[in-house]
Parts: C-alpha cells; structure tokens; sequence
C-alpha cells in the first residue's frame, strides 16, 4: 500500500534513504514498486521505495512502455531551471505543485548485470527493464552508468513527463515531499477548492490527463 503523509509510518516519506546493496534485494524491491504501482491503475506514473515505507534507494518509472529503474541514483549536473506546474504526488492525493525542476540532469545510477537475457545493457537505459510477473535471473550484480534526461525531447519523453519524474522520485530517495520542499507553491487541492493550474496542464492527480479532463470537472 502506498503511504500517505498522514499514515502512521508516514516520517519514512521525510527521512533519507539507505543504499541497496545487491542486484536481488533491487530485484526484489522494483517488484513490490510495479505491484504497488499497478495496483493505483494509472494514477501515476513513478513510485519510490519510501512510498512503500522502505528506507532503501530505489525507484521506478512506468509510462507508456517506458521502464526506469533507479538504483542508488546520484545527480552529477542539473542545466536550465524552469517550473513544473501541476505536479502530482501519489503520497500526497488530490494536491498539486509548480514546482522548480530543471531542463536537463544527468545522474549515476546502478544497472543489473547481467541483464536477464544474459547481456550487460549499456545503452541510453540500461535500467529499462520490468520484472512484474517475470521469472528473473539470481545472483545480477550493480554496475554503475551515466544516464541523461532531457525534458525537450517530446518523442521519448512524453513533453518532459519522464525528466521531471526521474527528479521527482531522486527527491523522494533524499526524505523530500512536495509539501515539504523549498521553492513550491501549492496550486491545487482538492479538499480546499484551491486551484491555479490551467485546464490544458497536466493534472495534478498524477494521471497523466489535462487538468479540465480530470480533477477540472470537481472543482468549482
């Protein structure tokens, strides 16, 4: 089940992660993520171990046949500041943020190796492998590799959805929520009516859907 900030065990959202440390336990955990993720039915389109209440470093991204998974992901560079607006949180239902995010970052992530078809992937994803329902090799081990994200590359990455959930769900690896990061401003609520985002911005449900197509239609 996908914590919410008023759960419980909630104070995982906020803490820094823990690196993983071998190939099965990522397995493992990108799993339990593509079962929680597929379980909210398109309503989002990213989801990070602390979302789950694990205090590992991983996280995925599942779009539109786009798979990325973040293993122990570190930020190398961030070029060209500019603001997202209607953005979501799966933890943080029926809320959305303009919030600060840049054009163009590049990260060092982990890759499994050997791939499950027995080869290493060093292309532009190396991570872009789903395991949901897969019989997957034991005994992979995590090599480190370069990735870069360009949010101006609507071909591959759907208007810059996957550029801005890949800092997305790095923030979340750090303890950081959108309720709780420097620099944001709250557009919509659901519970209070408040609403600043356009009807033709993505909705800030997270599913993917103009706002005037989706939460649009309950706020007066």
């Amino acid at each position: 089940m996908v914590v919410k900030n008023s759960d419980p065990n909630s104070h995982v959202l906020y803490s820094k992660t823990v690196p993983v440390v071998s190939g099965d336990e990522a397995i493992s955990i990108i799993q339990m993520l593509e079962h929680e993720l597929e379980m909210v039915g398109g309503n989002g389109i990213g989801l990070a171990a602390t979302q789950i209440g694990l205090s590992k470093s991983i996280a995925i991204i599942r779009h539109r046949g786009v798979a990325i998974n973040l293993i122990n992901p570190s930020i190398i560079s961030a070029e060209n500041e500019f603001v997202s607006k209607g953005e979501g949180c799966l933890s943080l239902p029926n809320r959305a943020w303009s919030v600060p995010r840049f054009k163009t970052i590049r990260i060092k992530n982990h890759a499994l190796w050997p791939t499950p078809v027995g080869s290493i992937a060093m292309n532009a994803n190396p991570n872009g492998i789903s395991f949901l329902g897969k019989t997957v090799n034991k005994g992979m081990f995590l090599v480190p590799v370069e990735q870069v994200f360009v949010y101006e590359n609507p071909e591959e990455d759907f208007g810059g959805m996957i550029c801005v959930a890949v800092q997305h769900e790095y923030e979340h690896l750090m303890g950081i929520c959108l309720d709780a990061k420097d620099g944001v401003i709250e557009d919509f609520s659901l519970a209070t009516g408040k609403n600043k985002i356009g009807r033709n911005d993505p909705c800030g449900c997270g599913s993917g859907k103009k706002f005037k197509r989706c939460c649009g239609s309950k706020v007066s």
